[in-house]
């Protein structure tokens, strides 16, 4: 779970969200209201990984990494178009990793 703001100025809850579809989700802060619910794992791997943060343009993204080795950059306004950044990245003992580069 992470917290962060749309570029109107909502400040917003992102949670890894729903146990069965294992979708994020995404809370208007001040009301609790459900305002959002990407697809972020349409073969139902688990999110391990969330952040929030701004492009170099100023959107707003939330990141997610999962369960599969993908990290995913979506744009927080409308919780669309996942750009994916990686092919799936493992973890090697002593901290190396092996995957392919981003597409």
């Amino acid at each position: 779970m992470t917290t962060g703001r749309r570029s109107d100025g909502t400040p917003v809850i992102v949670s890894d969200g729903d146990a069965l579809t294992r979708d994020v989700e995404i809370w208007n802060l001040d009301t609790g209201k459900l305002i959002g619910k990407p697809s972020v794992n349409p073969f139902a791997f688990t999110v391990t990984q969330l952040v929030t943060g701004r492009r170099s343009d100023g959107t707003p993204v939330f990141v997610t990494g999962a369960t599969n080795g993908r990290v995913r950059i979506w744009n927080l306004n409308t919780g669309k178009a996942p750009e994916r950044v990686s092919q799936p990245l493992w973890h090697l003992p002593g901290g190396r990793t092996r995957g392919r580069q981003a597409e």
